[in-house]
């Protein structure tokens, strides 16, 4: 074999080796049915058909091309919320089975179900070529609320929850009222949640200016609680002093914390009025 012929072997032989198999992606089937779209509505406008028919006649064709190569929407699974819930979400979905599968935008699916207000933490997975897998953690009442005119469920976002509240189980739930007091609960539940001997004998949390809280005692002490961002320590405090000198179940009218180095008590009307007499 000559030179010249051995070049154009190898020449040969390079050019076929530059030339790999490539296996049909998701991206070209996008490609070929938005041109095929394109020709549709081009076909269509040279026809003199109106916009409208054209968007409908090109997204019934490229729904049937998609269903013919299989992607379409066959399976729409929900996982980490009971069975129940699962039926709402996929109601939610608004994705029916046989949906063309580019249709089923996971960020648009998400939004919808975050809209429902029953899930947090949702995902939504698509798998080529039929599968939507949802992933989504229940809601869970944190707190009751009184807006001034009824009780409302509030969830750990701090967001009313749209269920009737008799439908929840609400026992053991803590009683909030006052402006801002729905959106707050959460952080106050958290914080009473370290000291279950406080939690378990507040009977109501009032508001105050939108910045701290006000605990109402089952004993008719109020504690008057510094702003969120000291709350903790002086919870704690509180929890200290209670264990050591049971400081809750004295004829007290209030506890005042609000200050670091500082406690302020102010006696009950009952006690106050012995005192008096006592001294007289």
């Amino acid at each position: 074999m000559t030179k010249t012929s051995k070049k154009a072997s190898n020449r040969k032989r390079a050019e076929v080796e530059l030339v790999p198999h490539e296996p049909v992606s998701v991206s070209s089937v996008l490609l070929g049915l938005a041109i095929l779209t394109a020709l549709i509505v081009a076909a269509a406008a040279w026809m003199g058909g109106s916009m409208s028919q054209l968007e409908r006649r090109a997204g019934h064709m490229v729904d049937s091309a998609a269903r013919s190569m299989g992607l379409a929407v066959k399976y729409i699974s929900v996982e980490g919320v009971n069975d129940d819930l699962a039926e709402d979400l996929r109601f939610a979905a608004l994705v029916e089975p046989g949906e063309n599968m580019f249709r089923a935008d996971p960020h648009v699916i998400r939004d919808r179900l975050e809209d429902t207000r029953l899930v947090v933490n949702v995902q939504v997975h698509r798998f080529w070529p039929d599968h939507i897998l949802i992933l989504a953690d229940a809601v869970e009442p944190v707190a009751l609320f009184n807006d001034g005119r009824s009780w409302a469920v509030v969830d750990g976002l701090g967001r009313v929850m749209p269920d009737d509240i008799e439908t929840l189980e609400t026992a053991g739930l803590v009683h909030v009222a006052g402006d801002g007091a729905d959106a707050a609960a959460p952080g106050l539940v958290e914080a009473l949640a370290e000291f279950p001997q406080l939690s378990q004998r507040v009977e109501l949390a009032r508001r105050a200016a939108e910045e701290r809280w006000d605990l109402y005692f089952d004993t008719g002490i109020i504690a008057h609680l510094p702003r969120d961002q000291t709350m903790p320590a002086a919870l704690r405090r509180l929890a200290f002093m209670d264990r050591d000198s049971q400081i809750l179940s004295r004829p007290l009218h209030s506890i005042d914390i609000r200050h670091d180095d500082q406690v302020f008590l102010k006696p009950s009307l009952a006690e106050s009025t012995l005192s008096g007499s006592d001294e007289g």
